[in-house]
């Protein structure tokens, strides 16, 4: 059952990807990595906020306070993303002007063409991918722990050299525009499985023995000073770093135009309600001990 189910969402965000191929898209680099530019306000959002809510946060943030006890990881956590929508509202506006000043379609283009350097250009992509190694550890460490639930009778590096192969598909079957569809299909399926697991969660509450939510739950450092200043330096730190990761940046050039961005970006706080529901698996694994 598990497996099938695996297997089905899989084979569905497959064939979302090929749709852009069968319509006779075409495949110039320019539709590649930005979709041509004509993405509307709805797959734009859809796109940027499937990049803003990968494992780090589904996993990270209910694991942070599950291993921690501290409501500090809340506090920034929840921060920095909400501070990243405002900044992003007026940053990425401007960005995707410059870019369709220099015609831009990636990042490294875009500073290629602002200081009329190819070496720019050349050490911007070279850095970029440095930067992207540890969220791509990040997700092949969760793939691996997906697999660990299937029991599937392969080795662990096997399994991960198919999910390689798999994220290779992904890419190259339609670039941009594949990865905006698989976005909106994982959302989807992202946010109803955490529905259905604070759910359960809050239903289950009174089984058992549990601790109160007090007991258990507080601050990282017994210095509230101290503990304020990290909490509002990550935030300010992590928003504007937010905003200018490759992955987030990679959607600008995708949009129709600036006022599409701006749109978009009104939504975006909406994603914000999978925190309390996180917030409340999070609270259910502090309180409850098997």
């Amino acid at each position: 059952m598990r497996l099938g189910g695996f297997l089905f969402i899989l084979v569905l965000a497959l064939g979302l990807s090929f749709i852009p191929v069968k319509s006779g898209a075409s495949q110039d680099p320019k539709a590649f990595f930005a979709a041509r530019g004509q993405f509307g306000a709805l797959l734009f959002f859809l796109l940027a906020a499937g990049e803003t809510y990968s494992i780090g946060s589904v996993l990270g943030f209910p694991g942070g306070i599950a291993a921690t006890g501290s409501i500090d990881v809340a506090l920034w956590f929840i921060g920095y993303i909400l501070l990243a929508f405002p900044i992003g509202m007026l940053l990425y506006p401007r960005l995707w002007q410059v870019g369709q000043k220099y015609g831009a379609i990636t990042l490294p283009d875009l500073l290629g063409g602002y200081f009329e350097s190819r070496l720019v250009a050349s050490l911007t992509g070279c850095l970029l991918v440095v930067l992207m190694l540890p969220l791509g550890t990040m997700q092949f460490m969760g793939l691996s722990a997906v697999f660990s639930q299937l029991a599937l009778p392969l080795p662990t590096c096997v399994l991960s050299a198919c999910a390689a192969v798999l994220a290779f598909l992904f890419v190259a079957s339609a670039g941009l525009r594949g990865a905006a569809w698989a976005a909106a299909l994982k959302d989807i399926s992202v946010l109803g499985a955490i529905l259905c697991v604070a759910l359960v969660a809050l239903t289950q509450w009174s089984h058992g023995s549990a601790v109160p939510l007090a007991d258990v739950l507080h601050g990282a450092s017994t210095t509230p000073g101290a503990s304020c200043v990290m909490i509002l330096s990550t935030i300010i730190v992590q928003a504007l770093g937010f905003c200018i990761a490759p992955q987030t940046a990679a959607a600008i050039f995708s949009a129709r135009s600036s006022e599409t961005i701006r749109r978009a970006q009104i939504w975006m706080p909406l994603y914000m309600v999978l925190f309390p529901l996180l917030f409340v698996v999070a609270a259910y694994g502090l309180t409850h001990h098997a």
